[in-house]
């Protein structure tokens, strides 16, 4: 599975506590070349950013692995400890775990099916809905309730239900063209819109209002962090749903 722009970027940040001397023969251990201009910071980020999924990957594994050694190495010790947590934790939105095991991937995917957030950015990017921005924001919002310290999963629930439902309404409201009697404030009268107007077939409003009620239902009770695996799953499943609505708006 591939690695996002932000999983990426926290990798970055988190080889950035090491030393050079300690960064060098860790890169080096996989082909990486390490250099110091213009900054390391801007080195290890235009590395972790260009690389290949295959190349990172079992640098990954290794600083799972290896945490105790490195984590010696970096004081005061908290530092470590919060950069490390927040790259797990943007690894798990990927589908990965990162443990003293490794890495290991949580979220089986077929090849040429999978949907990953950094292509539901781009297309939302260059689409010409009105409320694409609120929905990026929505997403990421959920992303961040996800990853912070402690996380807040019912959080990052309710606002990727708020970008699913914001970008549906969205296409609906520019499909329904001023018609009368159309809300939609309503959920029904949204999913209903699709479906009527050839937008969706039945089995994919079915979908649709399947994931929009897994994560509802998810978002209105307590989630506490033994369920951070659901948390994860609704969000992952309205990134999906998120990314066929957008390719089907935009062709």
């Amino acid at each position: 599975m591939p690695l996002s722009r932000r999983s990426r970027l926290s990798f970055a940040q988190f080889l950035s506590l090491q030393g050079n001397d300690v960064l060098a023969l860790l890169l080096n251990k996989y082909d990486f070349r390490f250099d110091t201009r213009p900054t390391v910071a801007e080195w290890l980020a235009r590395v972790c950013l260009e690389s290949d999924e295959r190349q990172l990957a079992p640098m990954l594994d290794e600083v799972g692995r290896t945490s105790g050694d490195l984590r010696s190495r970096v004081n005061p010790k908290y530092r470590y400890d919060e950069r490390m947590a927040e790259l797990q934790r943007s690894l798990e939105l990927d589908g990965y775990r990162l443990a003293a095991e490794g890495l290991r991937q949580i979220e089986p995917t077929i090849d040429g099916q999978a949907v990953y957030e950094d292509d539901l950015t781009r297309a939302l990017r260059t689409c010409d809905l009105p409320d694409a921005a609120d929905v990026l924001a929505a997403l990421e919002q959920s992303a961040d309730a996800f990853r912070r310290e402690p996380p807040d999963y019912n959080a990052a629930l309710t606002n990727a239900r708020i970008a699913l439902q914001t970008l549906a309404t969205s296409i609906a409201t520019r499909r329904a063209g001023g018609a009368v009697g159309f809300d939609p404030a309503r959920w029904g009268q949204v999913v209903a819109n699709l479906r009527v107007t050839g937008f969706i077939t039945p089995s994919e409003e079915e979908g649709l209002t399947g994931v929009f009620s897994f994560v509802s239902q998810g978002a209105h009770a307590h989630v506490n962090r033994s369920e951070q695996e659901m948390a994860r799953l609704g969000r992952s499943m309205v990134v999906s749903m998120c990314y066929f609505l957008i390719k089907s708006y935009t062709g």
